[in-house]
């Protein structure tokens, strides 16, 4: 009767690491096919005859009649719950395992299916116990450790996963499975580069490992190396033509590249292999705003908003989309709805204030900029437009108190800060959201605000709206003295060259902008937007000049760090570009 109590005991507790305390050595003789009375062993052969011949239900119904027997029959007891593990019932089957445990605890074997068992429960510290105790009882093979260094890392016991991967390499070096899972572990750790060196164990001793090289591909991606990446990625596909995922974090490799086309072809192959994927939808639609054609993007975005209506991101850049085909009241609308999806999320209010912004709308501008950084402390970009939505609040507030008629009109285009926001707005996500691969876990694209902006800007104003006619000779002029016409001139050169960057005119765009430069030389995101169209133009050491000049006016100046780690790859300066990232990295962290 005692034998019947433990084992109800461990069904309702699962303690089965207590058995061999409870248990006498003797208290219940091990049954094998030697020691079985006739009957029993009779019911075992044909058992197992059944299941060697892969008649899976007779056998179990004659594992039923031997355990019905013999109800302390070890050898019934597991074979009917591999049986009953393999046909899906894993519940079933861990009661049997835990059965037999008690009537035989010494068993490594017994322990090790145990545990693969209750890793199909998803009970992995169950697993890594049950792993344990196969190991103790001297069941050591490169599979065990790797399976335990999987289920202590399935419930966060990172370090105790790492030495258990470690130990599997050990006993054999030339296996690819615990370094692939240990390289897996270590990206989630954010140790690319350790990563990337398991990944790469993985390909040397076999070359056809596609996911390896995916995931190297991505690791890359993460340290801003896309060329690697996008090689990498490169040789999974050759192994696995059109896998979508494949396809998508390429494409977000080629666009960081700037190539534009190949960027696309990668999107496309992805849509068609899955067509039901926002994170590409956004992805190429961005890339399609960036290029000019908004039409086209816009499609993407709408049918993103279908499938993720519940996702505020999606709403969030479709409004960037409606605002640069000249719809502000959809933008607006688009922009509402992602607060009222996300309300506690910084960046829905920051994304509908840039729009305010830029349609002049100052004070409902600046309540949604208040709570975006009430929301998120220390949100930079927030900020920054908040500075100059309040500039332009007191300028507005002075033109009413002390009209002039020779003063300039309001400009009905605002700071270039605003054009950034409402560019960037769109591509920023939480990992719980869907997201294009350039912002999703594996590949960090990026961000170059200067020059990825997803909105049409409003057109700069004629001459003759924004200034008096010049006086002629021998005349005088009443006005404002030539430095307070200076302000708005550069603004309009900085609006006007972002926007041929928008359209890929980067000659045209770079002419702009090193106007805006020299007249305003204090001003960080233009020499930003003038290193990135100097970039464009494959002009290295002007582009260069230009980053550096933005950086050293703003240190803490994320999109032109990461845009400079970018040239810096493209010039061969690997360890540089290593360290504007790291630092860019270190920024957006204290950010969050």
């Amino acid at each position: 009767m005692e034998i019947y109590s433990l084992r109800f005991f461990a069904l309702l507790t699962g303690t089965l690491s207590l058995y061999p305390a409870l248990l006498p050595a003797q208290a219940v003789p091990r049954s094998d096919a030697n020691t079985q009375p006739k009957q029993t062993r009779q019911l075992y052969e044909k058992a197992l005859r059944l299941e060697k011949e892969g008649k899976t239900a007779e056998a179990i119904g004659a594992y039923n009649d031997l355990i019905e027997a013999d109800a302390n029959d070890p050898n019934g007891l597991e074979h009917r719950a591999r049986l009953l593990l393999r046909t899906g019932k894993a519940q079933e089957a861990s009661h049997d395992f835990a059965a037999a445990l008690v009537v035989k605890p010494d068993d490594g074997e017994t322990w090790s299916a145990y545990g693969d068992c209750l890793n199909t429960l998803a009970d992995w510290r169950g697993a890594a116990g049950a792993y344990r105790n196969a190991i103790q009882r001297g069941l050591e093979n490169t599979g065990l450790y790797k399976k335990l260094g999987d289920a202590l890392a399935a419930f966060g016991d990172n370090e105790g996963a790492l030495q258990a991967y470690a130990t599997a390499i050990k006993l054999r070096l030339d296996s690819p499975e615990p370094y692939f899972a240990r390289g897996v572990l270590l990206m989630k750790l954010r140790r690319e580069r350790d990563a990337i060196e398991d990944f790469g164990r993985v390909t040397e001793f076999h070359p056809d490992f596609a996911e390896a090289w995916f995931r190297r591909g991505t690791a890359w991606g993460e340290l801003g190396e896309f060329e690697k990446a996008a090689r990498d990625l490169s040789v999974f596909l050759r192994l696995r033509p059109g896998d979508a995922e494949g396809l998508a974090f390429r494409g977000a490799a080629q666009d960081t590249l700037g190539r534009t086309a190949e960027a696309l072809a990668d999107y496309g192959g992805a849509l068609q292999a899955r067509p039901d994927n926002a994170r590409v939808l956004l992805a190429r639609g961005e890339l399609l705003d960036r290029l000019g054609r908004h039409k086209e993007a816009l499609a993407d975005r709408d049918r993103a908003v279908e499938l993720e209506p519940a996702n505020g991101y999606v709403w969030l850049a479709r409004g960037g989309t409606q605002l640069a085909l000249g719809f502000p009241d959809k933008a607006i609308a688009d922009r509402t709805r992602a607060i009222e999806i996300a309300p506690r999320d910084a960046m829905m209010w920051f994304g509908r204030a840039a729009i305010y912004s830029r349609l002049g709308q100052n004070e409902k501008a600046a309540a949604d900029l208040h709570e975006a950084l009430r929301l998120k402390a220390g949100f930079s970009e927030a900020a920054r437009l908040l500075q100059d939505v309040e500039k332009d609040l007191q300028k507005e507030a002075a033109a009413s108190a002390a009209p002039s008629r020779d003063q300039a009109p309001p400009r009905t285009a605002v700071n270039s800060n605003a054009g950034a926001a409402v560019a960037a707005a769109p591509a920023v996500a939480p990992a719980s959201a869907a997201r294009p691969p350039t912002a999703a876990p594996g590949m960090q694209k990026p961000r170059t605000a200067a020059a990825s902006a997803t909105e049409a800007r409003p057109p700069a104003k004629a001459a003759s709206e924004s200034t008096a006619a010049p006086a002629g000779p021998g005349h005088s002029q009443a006005g404002p003295p030539a430095a307070a016409l200076a302000k708005p001139t550069v603004e309009q050169l900085h609006s006007e060259g972002r926007a041929l960057l928008d359209q890929a005119q980067f000659a045209a765009a770079v002419s702009k902008l090193a106007l805006a430069a020299e007249a305003d030389a204090g001003n960080a995101r233009i020499w930003n937007a003038l290193g990135y169209g100097q970039m464009r133009l494959k002009r290295h050491r002007e582009a260069l000049a230009a980053f550096d000049r933005a950086i050293a006016l703003k240190p803490d100046y994320q999109n032109a760090l990461l845009n400079r780690a970018v040239l810096k790859r493209q010039m061969g300066d690997r360890e540089g570009a290593a360290l504007d990232l790291k630092r860019a990295a270190e920024l957006g962290r204290q950010r969050r």
